[in-house]
């Protein structure tokens, strides 16, 4: 399910808009050093790479350390950063995370997708309310169009705070 929504998000970037990947476990990876690159052709192909070598080979659902990254990276100036989380599980330290998420809410919505059997359902709502984003949870065997659509068209939306 991540690896069908991730293409989907991929593929219906605007050109130019600024992006990147961070995958996330028990430590996290991203596509890019900086906080965000240019979506272009080269770097969409890069994406496009991760996207189908990736697995679920970084441990647990760990998401303070990455957030964290990126409320130490400033948004682009005259810009609001949008946050398109997957996530098939649940973190020890809510409270911490949606903390740091609502103290980045002014610069940022995260639109949070749970994946799968059992997602944290507090986790997933919390991370969207907490930012002014929305959320959906994606069951096993479902299709993931529907979801990722509805959730692109909102965060193409201007952000109101």
């Amino acid at each position: 399910l991540a690896r069908q929504a991730m293409v989907l998000f991929l593929k219906s970037l605007p050109v130019n808009c600024q992006f990147n990947i961070i995958r996330f476990g028990s430590d996290y990876r991203t596509l890019f050093n900086n906080v965000t690159e240019i979506y272009n052709k080269q770097n969409a192909r890069q994406a496009e790479q991760l996207i189908s070598q990736m697995s679920a080979d970084l441990g647990g659902t760990e998401l303070l350390r990455p957030l964290q990254w990126l409320q130490n990276q400033a948004p682009v100036i005259g810009h609001s950063r949008q946050i398109l989380l997957l996530t098939d599980g649940e973190v020890s330290n809510v409270t911490e995370v949606m903390n740091l998420c609502r103290s980045m809410s002014t610069s940022t919505r995260i639109f949070s997708f749970g994946l799968g059997h059992s997602p944290s359902r507090s986790l997933i709502k919390g991370l969207a309310r907490s930012t002014n984003g929305r959320f959906t949870f994606i069951p096993p065997g479902t299709s993931v169009d529907v979801h990722v659509a509805e959730q692109l068209q909102k965060a193409h939306e201007p952000c109101i705070t």
